[in-house]
């Protein structure tokens, strides 16, 4: 309320309390504020800055418990299954839904590992799958969770239902050099890449670790690229 120059002190305190009745408010939430005499200036900015705030963070609020609900119902109660026709996962909790990938046509895997999850020991996997959702030809590739999240052993367990006999932990991979260190420090000692007969295994990220696993037989193009850091260092990324 800008009525601090307006109103004789002696009745500023019965003013305010008429004011607050008036709008239904304790007489603690009535401010006078005086700009000309800088009377409680800063109060209003710490009211106005209390007020932005809680207007920005509420919906932000709203859309993360949205968000995380919605994948806590919808990946409650997840069961993997091989069938005849393929790898059958079931899952949601208000409503249950089925899906069949036909593991012969995985034509990547991810393995994803959030830096929150490292301390739970907890990773989600996520597969390509050949022809779904594209066109008529069947030849688009899109993005499928395959395991929401699990355990070491779990996601191991996965990997072997995908593609039997697929061991990452045995694979030794290859690290940039140390000279390429400072171009992404905290990425760095999680980078690298290994192949096998079989696939050709690449980590990349640092808040979210990934593993991406391709086979040979899936390869269908390879990319380098050197910019002005890389060529100082004789380094390049792919």
């Amino acid at each position: 309320a800008t009525k601090h120059d307006k109103v004789k002190s002696a009745k500023r305190a019965k003013r305010k309390r008429e004011l607050a009745e008036a709008c239904d408010l304790e007489q603690g939430d009535v401010v006078w504020v005086s700009a000309a005499k800088n009377v409680n200036i800063d109060r209003l900015r710490e009211l106005v800055g209390m007020g932005l705030l809680g207007g920005a963070l509420l919906p932000l609020l709203v859309a993360m418990a949205g968000f995380l609900g919605s994948r806590v119902v919808g990946q409650f109660n997840y069961t993997l299954a091989r069938t005849a026709s393929g790898l059958r996962i079931t899952r949601g909790l208000t409503t249950l839904k089925s899906q069949t990938v036909p593991a012969h046509r995985v034509q990547a895997i991810q393995v994803s590992q959030p830096v929150t999850w490292r301390w739970l020991g907890r990773s989600r996997i996520a597969v390509s799958v050949l022809g779904w959702g594209g066109d008529e030809d069947g030849e688009a590739t899109t993005a499928t969770l395959f395991l929401p999240i699990g355990s070491d052993e779990q996601v191991r367990t996965a990997l072997g239902a995908i593609w039997p006999g697929l061991v990452l932990d045995g694979l030794v991979f290859t690290r940039p050099p140390a000279r390429a260190r400072w171009l992404d420090p905290l990425a760095h000692p999680w980078l690298g890449h290994a192949h096998d007969d079989r696939v050709v295994v690449a980590r990349q990220g640092w808040l979210t670790r990934r593993t991406l696993v391709v086979t040979h037989a899936r390869l269908q193009s390879v990319r380098a690229q050197q910019g002005p850091l890389e060529r100082r260092l004789s380094d390049a990324a792919g």
